[in-house]
This record gives structure tokens, C-alpha cells and sequence, in this order.
């Protein structure tokens, strides 16, 4: 529809439109393969349209798929339709809005987040079953969550493409090359699932919210949640959500790992006291750990790290506002591993509430009004 800004209806103006496809595929399906299929953006159907008396048009078009791409993978085809519209005074202003459309009717989907075992874990996630417009439409079907299994040894970062064949097997692979990728084994979207650790069914019109009583049970490591269910037309849906379960106060990696950090408190006040872990699963890891304040190192020191978690916590001084950097850096099988981090220490002791105040409780007619400004 085309209206005035007064809010009134816009007859007799001229429409130009246009309608585009673009298709989007699940996230996981790049991670699990490598690869998303390939579809062109492609105009379906551009035209002129005339505006009624009530201001409005109306535009049809065919939502044609991409016949080319495979219905396995699960693709989602968005229209977006753009629209010119011209007045009478040769005027133009333009708007689109986006039509999503799929072989199914229905999006499902859990609010997974990682849990660390240290703290008060979360224990309530939103289930989600909206249809392709987002709008909610209740169904019933099947949560399970499974752990993942790991690789047994670290493994270091690939500084080159993966090769898509190889002369050697996987024993001899790793024989001459210990510490580097034969294929893709630290991609946890493709480590196979090992235990299925819960299992429940959901009607999300009765509830939508799936509770975990205690992850104080659950071993450390990586999980997949995976949603099903069935939309209007019995065709199967499903959606799968990846967190980790680790815990800031274990002294080994649940998962093997040349490095790892996970932030506890890096935002903090003078007075407090910053916090984050880091560890490896590699032995006799030499670190260099520094603290940088505006370019002046505050502190620097060797630590060892052998197979295990640290915990660092930094006493933030009155003089550490404006940021305090972090640097980690050690070396490990020819390889140079060099982390920053900042730690955010804001100058609040600047900031200013500024409130205005009347010197008058009541005012005379005719009287000027003063008022003084507050600071604080």
C-alpha cells in the first residue's frame, strides 16, 4: 500500500516491482560438509502495477524453486519483492519486504547455550515452532541430545588447504606427522555421537520450554541437541543445536586441545577482580603472560602448563581504567601461538548524571521559570 505521510491514502500511483530468489540452507550443513549447493539469485517476475483508492496494490507471483538444487538439503527459497511507487507529483519512494517459502511448513529449534558446570547452570531452554513467516504454530514431536565423541589428541591448525586426496593412510599419516590434520578431525559437526544422554517428547502448545534438571551429572565435552517433529503435510523437520558442557574449575580439558581459553569476568571495576581460564592438553607448555597497560607492560612472567586447566584471576587497580590487554604467547612443536585479550575497565568514575530542578514549587501566572542544572 502507498500512503502520505499525513496518513492518507495514495490513489492512481505507479508501481514498479520486481521479485528475486535467493535459497538459504541450514548452518550446520557447511560445517558437516564443507560445501552449501549452489543457486544462482534469479529474477522471477518483474511489472507495473496501479495503486486503488485505498492506497493499495497487489503483486502475485509464481514462487518457483530452484529445480537444481536437491530437496535433501533442505533449502529455503526467500522472494524478496521490491517496489517503486511514484505519486502524481513524480515522487518516488521505494520499500521490499521478504517471503520465505520451503518443500516444508514448519521451523523447529532449542535455545542450547554452553553450560559451565561451575556456576548456577542454566536449566530452561525455549523450544521454537514457527512457521516460514515466524509465527508461532504448535506441534509435537521428539528432543534428544547426544555426546559427541572427541579426538583423543590435540591437534594443530591447518596452514594450508586440505588436500582432497592423499598417498598415505591414517596410521602412516600420523606416524610422519604427529601433530598435524589428516582430514577434518577437529571439526566436532562431524564427530560421531557416542551416548544418547536424554530423550523426551514435546508439545510445544502446552510448553515451550525444555528443562534440564542437573548438569552436574553430565561428563564434560560436546553435545548435540536435535529437534523433530512433522509440519501440516507429515513431512519430517528437524533442526540440531551444538553447545559444550565444560567447567572452569577442572584441572584438565574435557576436550584435547594445543590451547583454550573461556572468559569468566573481563569486564570489571576497580576493586574487582578480572578472570579467565586457559589450558592445553599438551605436556611442558612453556607460556609467556603478560599485562599491558596503554603500551607499558605492567607485568610479565613464565608460567609451565602441563596438561592442565589454570585459572587467572588479575586485581584491577584505579589506574587499570581505559583497558587492560593480555598477552599469552608460547610456542609449542615449531608452531607460535600468540593470544590477546582485553579486559575492560570503563571510566565510570566520569560519567555524569545531569537532572534539571525547578527553583519554584509553584509558579505565578505570568512569572519566568528558572531552574538550575544537577551534576552529580
Amino acid at each position: 500500500f502507498a500512503k502520505a505521510y499525513s496518513g492518507a491514502n495514495i490513489d492512481g500511483a505507479s508501481v514498479q516491482y520486481r521479485v528475486v530468489r535467493t535459497a538459504n540452507f541450514p548452518f550446520w550443513w557447511w560445517y558437516r560438509w564443507g560445501w552449501y549447493p549452489k543457486s544462482a539469485d534469479v529474477e522471477i517476475v518483474n511489472g507495473s502495477a496501479t495503486t486503488d483508492e485505498n492506497g493499495k496494490f497487489i503483486i502475485d507471483f509464481k514462487a518457483i524453486p530452484d529445480l537444481s538444487v536437491d530437496r535433501a538439503s533442505d533449502p529455503t527459497f526467500n522472494y524478496t519483492v521490491y517496489a517503486d511507487v511514484t505519486d502524481i507529483n513524480g515522487e518516488t519512494h521505494s520499500s521490499s519486504t521478504v517471503i520465505s517459502v520451503a518443500y516444508k511448513s514448519l521451523v523447529v529449534g532449542i535455545s542450547m547455550s554452553d553450560i559451565d558446570k561451575a556456576k548456577p547452570a542454566k536449566t530452561k531452554f525455549d523450544i521454537i515452532t514457527n512457521n516460514l513467516a515466524g509465527q508461532f504454530q504448535a506441534a509435537k514431536g521428539m528432543i534428544k541430545i547426544f555426546s559427541l565423541k572427541s579426538p583423543d589428541k590435540a591437534f594443530r591448525a591447518r596452514m594450508w588447504e586440505q588436500a582432497d586426496r592423499s598417498i598415505y593412510s591414517k596410521e602412516e599419516y600420523y606416524k610422519l606427522f604427529p601433530h598435524d590434520l589428516f582430514a577434518d578431525e577437529t571439526n566436532k559437526f562431524k564427530w560421531p555421537r557416542q551416548k544418547d544422554v536424554l530423550s523426551v517428547m514435546f508439545d510445544s502448545e502446552k510448553s515451550k520450554v525444555l528443562e534440564i534438571a542437573d548438569f552436574s551429572n553430565w561428563t564434560e565435552g560436546e553435545y548435540v541437541a536435535e529437534i523433530t517433529s512433522r509440519d501440516k503435510d507429515g513431512n519430517e523437520v528437524k533442526e540440531v543445536s551444538y553447545f559444550s558442557v565444560f567447567n572452569t574449575q577442572a584441572k584438565t580439558l574435557a576436550v584435547p586441545a594445543v590451547h583454550d581459553y573461556k572468559p569468566i569476568k573481563m569486564s570489571v571495576e576497580p576493586g574487582e577482580k578480572a578472570s579467565f581460564v586457559t589450558g592445553t592438553s599438551e605436556p611442558s607448555v612453556h607460556v609467556l603472560y603478560e599485562l599491558e597497560l596503554d603500551g607499558t607492560l605492567v607485568s610479565s612472567q613464565w608460567i609451565m602448563l602441563n596438561k592442565e586447566q589454570r585459572l587467572f584471576e588479575i586485581q584491577i587497580k584505579e589506574g587499570y581504567r581505559g583497558n587492560l590487554a593480555v598477552h599469552y604467547t608460547f610456542v609449542k612443536d615449531n608452531r607460535l601461538y600468540a593470544e590477546n585479550y582485553i579486559i575492560g575497565v570503563p571510566y565510570t568514575n566520569k560519567e555524569l548524571d545531569i537532572s534539571f530542578a525547578t527553583f519554584r514549587d509553584k509558579l505565578q501566572p505570568g512569572a519566568n521559570e528558572e531552574w538550575k542544572i544537577i551534576v552529580k
